[in-house]
């Protein structure tokens, strides 16, 4: 949660990897990344006075390239699957359907893979970290084949998918609804982007143990 001390004791300490007899192993490391409040240089290190978000987004994907960096100094990198992704895009307070695209970052470098930055227009969606770390790890196809989401590597440009995306709705102190979204098409045109008419209201709903409430098929923001 600290992204100015995670950064300072990366370049501090790096990384190291130790044989223990396990086939590989695995690191899921949490960053603020572009949240506020805006504390950091573009060279990741910390601010007092503030920054603006773009500093701050530079900053953590400098953190990110230090890593990356460790990894190959300490000699692991070719080895290594990384994948680099956030919770959500750049989401945003709003009552009524969303306006613009919120789709967040989705890097992947599979392990064995150098080169050039390539892009890539396969529709990909959050469903497909899961299946990409399992595949990393071994997984088999009849293993995959039980879950959503597909490993982002056979995923062909000009697939047809429908991804979702489930909008939180804040009244600034609390959640108030999630509303879902199916895309269809390309994730940055607001175009491909529609409602599915299913809202759950989730005011009151704050422990994790109780099952979801039942959605409120029909219900729109803002209705």
């Amino acid at each position: 949660m600290d992204d100015a001390k995670y950064m300072a004791e990366l370049q501090e300490t790096g990384v190291s990897a130790t044989d223990t007899g396990v086939s590989g192993s695995y690191r899921f490391i949490h960053l603020m990344g572009s949240h506020p409040p805006y504390t950091l240089y573009r060279d990741g290190t910390r601010v007092a006075a503030g920054t603006y978000p773009e500093d701050q987004s530079i900053g953590a994907l400098n953190i990110v390239a230090t890593y990356l960096q460790k990894l190959r100094d300490a000699g692991v990198y070719d080895q290594t699957t990384v994948i680099v992704t956030a919770d959500h895009g750049e989401w945003y307070y709003t009552a009524e359907p969303l306006t613009r695209p919120v789709s967040p970052i989705m890097l992947v470098k599979p392990a064995g893979a150098h080169g050039t930055l390539q892009v890539s227009q396969a529709p990909v969606w959050a469903a497909d970290v899961q299946a990409t770390v399992l595949a990393a790890a071994g997984a088999d196809e009849q293993m995959l084949a039980g879950y959503e989401g597909v490993p982002v590597w056979q995923i062909p440009e000009d697939a047809e998918r429908t991804r979702t995306y489930y909008m939180t709705t804040s009244d600034w102190d609390r959640d108030v609804n999630v509303t879902e979204y199916h895309v269809e098409g390309p994730a940055d045109d607001i175009a491909s982007w529609h409602l599915t008419g299913r809202v759950w209201d989730v005011q009151g709903w704050s422990d994790a143990s109780k099952n979801p409430p039942t959605p409120n098929v029909g219900l729109l923001p803002g209705e």
